[in-house]
């Protein structure tokens, strides 16, 4: 007996149904039909516990396909075998595939476990499809080659026809010829790019406060100064850094002139000192003003400290982290040290014995007078916290902006200044979770 496909409205829809009226609506979008007819009616009633296909106006299930908010399932019986969320908004099904045309599994197509179900996405698809049935990891795995519909629907294969078409309709088989740009985007590359846009079905992004509602508390603006957190040693040695050349401004530093006459050449520059380095970060990133904003929770307000620097953060949160990694600065030891933009200093930090000769050595294969390399790194907690979908892009971000400013402020003060290369596993030297603090970025003085 062949399987059989259902139209189900997605968890999150509701149903109201006035004497002139039939709405449908998620969280985002609402579907109204003005004085619906009595077939409508009953096709919002069926789609609520889910019908075959064959049963529903497709009135009614265009517009909330073109929204996102259907879901097709596919039936051996009463048993799910599979089912379709749409991943994009607007939504459209895919075309079918002719009898001969070779169809073949997006390259981009993973599968992970999401509700405690294994599905299969890929950033060039508009549906996520869940593998409710075991058998279909199997049939899945022959789809590397491509095949007719025929010979993906035969040989034991564990898939049918309606499987197939759930596949080609969320756009994970693709048609062998289709465009596609997989040659220049790794699969990594591809799956940040589509998950961190906005207009995903299905996923909230943007400031959800999602660590709220996990119960998290918001990471510190800047942890305690010495205090035993993992990428800090526990006596907290702090360095002032001298604020009396700082005091004086850039003075008529004209910005045009300033960014045309940026350069990457380090020259016969002076050697740095510790000075140079405190007028560098305090025009660049020391906080100017905080103040504390209240995040409603259910119990009491959660209060989250923010803050405004001379460089641009989404939400003010400043998640990004200045390290100092430097073996020729006068005034300061060879070592690893933080910069506390709150009270314009230096920590030391505890690194893992090697650091800085490893780092330094980095930059030097570029720049062999690099005297200091400063690392940014981002608590990506700090921004998840409020921010889900978009919180690791938007640390690239804030760390390009923050790159820039220092930049702009080097140029205005005669310090070379470049762009520096990517440290390998900084986190594990810091003694750090990778996916809590990491380098994002780097540049070298």
């Amino acid at each position: 007996m062949p399987f059989t496909t259902c139209l189900r409205l997605l968890r999150g829809v509701s149903v109201e149904e006035g004497p002139a009226f039939l709405s449908l609506c998620d969280e985002e979008t609402e579907v109204r039909v003005s004085h619906p007819s009595a077939a409508l009616r009953r096709t919002a009633g069926l789609l609520r516990a889910g019908a075959p296909e064959t049963a529903i106006d497709p009135r009614l299930c265009a517009p909330l396909d073109e929204y996102a908010m259907l879901e097709r399932l596919v039936l051996d019986g009463r048993r799910l075998v599979a089912s379709l969320t749409p991943t994009v908004r607007p939504f459209g099904f895919g075309t079918e595939a002719g009898p001969e045309r070779r169809l073949r599994l997006c390259t981009y197509a993973y599968s992970r476990v999401c509700d405690g179900v294994l599905v299969l996405e890929s950033p060039l698809a508009t549906g996520r499809m869940a593998l409710h049935d075991p058998g279909l990891v199997t049939g899945l795995s022959r789809l590397r080659t491509p095949a007719t519909r025929a010979e993906i629907c035969s040989g034991g294969t564990g898939l049918d026809h309606a499987t197939a078409r759930l596949l080609v309709g969320g756009r994970l088989l693709r048609w062998v010829g289709t465009a596609e740009a997989e040659q220049h985007l790794t699969f990594a590359e591809a799956v940040v790019h589509r998950s961190s846009r906005m207009g995903q079905a299905g996923r909230r992004v943007g400031a959800t406060f999602a660590g709220l509602a996990e119960g998290a508390a918001p990471d510190p603006a800047v942890a305690p100064a010495g205090a035993p957190t993992p990428t800090r040693a526990p006596e907290g040695r702090a360095i002032a850094l001298p604020r009396a050349a700082v005091a004086a401004p850039l003075g008529d530093a004209d910005p045009a002139r300033v960014l045309t006459g940026r350069r990457a050449g380090f020259g016969t520059a002076r050697p740095l000192d510790l000075a140079d380095v405190g007028a560098l970060l305090y025009r660049a990133a020391r906080v100017r003003a905080s103040r504390t904003v209240e995040v409603p929770a259910p119990h009491s307000p959660v209060r989250v400290l923010v803050s405004s620097r001379p460089h641009p953060s989404g939400g003010a949160l400043h998640e990004i982290e200045i390290h100092l990694v430097t073996d020729r600065c006068r005034g300061l030891a060879s070592g690893v040290y933080r910069y506390d933009a709150f009270a314009h200093g230096l920590e030391v930090v505890r690194a893992r014995p090697g650091t800085v000769e490893d780092v330094l050595a980095a930059a030097r294969s570029a720049e062999p007078r690099a005297r200091a390399v400063l690392v940014l790194t981002a608590r990506f907690q700090r921004r998840s916290w409020k921010y889900s979908g978009t919180a690791y892009v938007n640390c690239l971000k804030n760390a390009g902006a923050l790159l820039r400013t220092l930049e702009f402020a080097a140029t205005a003060m005669a310090m070379p200044f470049a762009t520096g290369p990517e440290i390998v596993g900084y986190a594990d030297r810091m003694g750090a979770d990778s996916l809590d603090q990491d380098a994002v970025a780097t540049c070298v003085l």
